[in-house]
This record gives C-alpha cells, structure tokens and sequence, in this order.
C-alpha cells in the first residue's frame, strides 16, 4: 500500500542502501526539532513590526512550498528542505494565530496543545502496539484524503456559482463542529500511517538524511490538525459570542 503523503512517496520509491542506517531515535529527534522550531518561530512573530508581517507572509508561503517540494526530489537537500519548511510554516501559522488571538483569546494555546495532545496520543497508541496500520486503514486514509480534495473542490465551486449555498453552509455551527472534528480525528489516522511509514523506512536501512524527510512527513500531518483545530475552535468560540 502506497503511503498518502507525499513525503512517504517519495522514500518509497529509494530501493538503494546508504551509509549510515536510518534509527528510530533518529527520527523523533529530528521530529521534534522540526516542532520545536515551528514552536519558536511563530512564537518569534510576535515581534514581527506589522508591516513586516504583511510584506513577508507570501513570499515566506512560497518558499515552505518550494522547499516541500525540494524534500521531495531531492535527499540531499532534506535537512535544510525539512527545517525551512518548519521555520516558514510556524511564520506562518503564527502570524495568523495572533491575528485569530485578537479576536479570539487563548485559541493560539488551546490549539497547540491540542495538537501536541493527538501528536502524544497517537503515537502512544502506535508504539504500543494498541493501534496499528492496517490495510483497511490505510485505504480508508488514500480514500478520505481523494475524497476531501475532491469535496473541497466541489464546494468552493458551488460557493461561487451560488453565494446563499456558501452562506448557508458556513452558517451550520453543528455541521461545521462535526466536519472539523472529523477532519481532526482523520489527522489522527493519518499520522498512524506516517508513523507506519516511517518504521518501514527505518526497517529499509535507507541513509541518515532519509530521517529527514520522515520526520518533515509527520509535521505535514501535524499542521494539517493544527489547521483544522483552529478552524473548529473559531466556530465554537464564535458561538459563544
């Protein structure tokens, strides 16, 4: 079964052996590098003068862009790729989270732990053996994710063609409050397969810098919860208005 990250992809299709063999240690180490430096950047932008903020938030989009990309074809590059991918993504998420914090307080707080929380979960889960990747599992995450983009698609579409639709749907609290929940519970499915994929590409003997981008592929998987937990925590502390 193919993995459903790009990342993981892209380990899986290295067949060759390289010095120096890839250790789980190795792995979550560098893991939590990459979340410690989207921790402290976005912490960091803080201090960011305002107009700054605003003239860097695109440029800093393209580059985490750039650099995923890079991960992906090119290993060499996979240290650097993988921290300037965090780095620019904590930019970002920062930058945004103070904006929410404006009108939301302790939704920058309440996010995080939240998703250190699911992080701990999960991997406690996966790592004693209480929750594993399954086949059907990792179907049902290739077939969620197909069907999210697709969903996604069809929904910005609809919301142009017909404005009351997209009014309609986002005024739904509970629908929102139930597809947020659920995209936060898939995040979890998806980071059992990342840990999965990342075991067999410890098992795969591949080289010391295929830690990397292991470790970049579960922070994708992280920022995608972070993203949805805000989402959901803007409906729910908006309600209570």
């Amino acid at each position: 079964m193919r993995s459903t990250n790009p990342i993981f992809e892209r380990l899986e299709r290295e067949n060759s052996v390289y010095t120096g063999a890839q250790s789980r240690t190795g792995v979550v180490t560098k893991t939590a590098l990459l979340i410690g430096l989207a921790l402290l950047s976005g912490f960091l932008s803080i201090y960011i003068p305002a107009d700054i903020l605003v003239g860097i938030l695109i440029p800093v989009s393209i580059l985490t862009f750039v650099a995923s990309f890079i991960a992906i074809i090119s290993r060499r590059f996979a240290a650097p790729a993988a921290i300037i991918y965090s780095v620019g993504e904590g930019l970002i998420y920062g930058i945004l989270t103070h904006i929410l914090e404006l009108a939301f307080p302790g939704i920058g707080l309440i996010a995080i732990v939240g998703t250190l929380s699911v992080f701990l979960v999960m991997f406690t889960l996966y790592s004693t053996g209480l929750l594993r990747a399954s086949s059907f599992l990792k179907k049902f995450v290739l077939g969620g994710l197909i069907s999210i983009v697709v969903g996604s698609l069809l929904l910005s579409i609809t919301s142009l063609i017909n404005p009351a639709f997209a009014n309609a749907f986002y005024a739904n609290t509970s629908l929102l409050i139930a597809i947020y929940l659920g995209l936060i519970v898939f995040g979890g499915f998806m980071l059992i397969t990342d840990f999965d994929r990342a075991e067999s590409v410890v098992e795969m003997g591949l080289g010391k810098n295929e830690e990397w981008l292991a470790s970049m592929g579960i922070m994708i998987t992280l920022i995608w919860i972070y993203i949805n937990l805000l989402r959901l925590l803007i409906v729910v502390m908006n309600d209570r208005k």
